[in-house]
């Protein structure tokens, strides 16, 4: 809001020094001449916001600049958020398999954050060896904890302890 004061104010300096200089100057030949250069220097006046000074198209760059980083680095803390918040569910359904002695060889969490910075667990997928009961326990778990529902795939204890 100060800009704009500074602006309007300039404009109407601009212009009450150009109708001065209009009356003042003398009126024959120049007179053309003089009004050219008066009203440009009226434009450059109304117009310097936007033309800003000789180190406007750095101050430009400067902020697209400034811009360009707070967009990398606000990506870069959505993918650490995403990638940590990912560990985290994979832990807590490893350590929940663990104390219920399930045997669960693969835990993996797919987490988004959309356009408006909300974070979603997408998909949880898990590969466990065990009874239904167990992996009917460990999708309970899942649910209640993540409101996610996981795709499990079986296999056979076997081959969890071959591998």
């Amino acid at each position: 809001m100060n800009g704009l004061r500074s602006w309007a104010a300039s404009v109407i300096a601009a212009a009450v020094l150009a109708g001065v200089m209009e009356a003042v100057l003398p009126k024959h030949r120049l007179e053309k001449s003089v009004k050219v250069l008066l009203t440009l220097f009226l434009l450059v006046s109304f117009l310097s916001p936007l033309l800003g000074s000789a180190s406007g198209p750095q101050r430009l760059k400067s902020g697209l600049d400034d811009l360009l980083d707070q967009y990398e680095a606000q990506q870069a803390l959505e993918q650490t958020v995403r990638q940590t918040l990912a560990r985290e569910i994979e832990a807590s359904v490893a350590a929940f398999a663990a104390e219920n002695g399930f045997l669960v060889d693969r835990v993996k969490a797919m987490v988004t954050v959309d356009t408006n910075h909300k974070i979603t667990v997408d998909r949880i997928e898990i590969i466990m060896a065990g009874t239904m009961e167990q992996q009917r326990e460990l999708k309970e778990f899942v649910f209640d904890s993540f409101s996610v529902q996981p795709v499990i795939q079986m296999r056979d204890s076997h081959e969890l302890q071959t591998e």
